[in-house]
């Protein structure tokens, strides 16, 4: 019995985490591309980089 309860629980566990998974749109993503720039701009410092190619496919960068 406790072998099945447990087995139940864990079932009933994952499907509560499908269901409360939320569906996010191309809308979704173009409104919060359009917020991102403004509402960041004065938070985060030296955004550019100079990325710089090693042979062995790594990189450092400035």
């Amino acid at each position: 019995m406790r072998v099945k309860l447990s087995t139940l629980f864990l079932f009933l566990f994952f499907v509560a985490q499908v269901d409360a998974q939320i569906t996010v749109t191309e809308e979704d993503y173009a409104r919060a591309e359009a917020t991102l720039g403004t509402t960041t701009r004065g938070m985060v410092y030296h955004t550019s980089i100079q990325p710089n190619w090693l042979e062995d496919d790594r990189f450092w960068y400035l």
